[in-house]
């Protein structure tokens, strides 16, 4: 029997996320831009 991996989420400090929504809103960079960009 194979054991399965839990994987869990990452945390994204505040700093981060309003970086990310940054990039998207005042660089006008599309949302799935911006994601791969960050690899999330």
């Amino acid at each position: 029997m194979s054991i399965k991996k839990v994987t869990i989420p990452p945390r994204y400090d505040e700093a981060f996320k309003t970086g990310a929504v940054k990039m998207v809103t005042e660089q006008g960079r599309p949302s799935r831009e911006a994601a791969a960009e960050l690899g999330i």
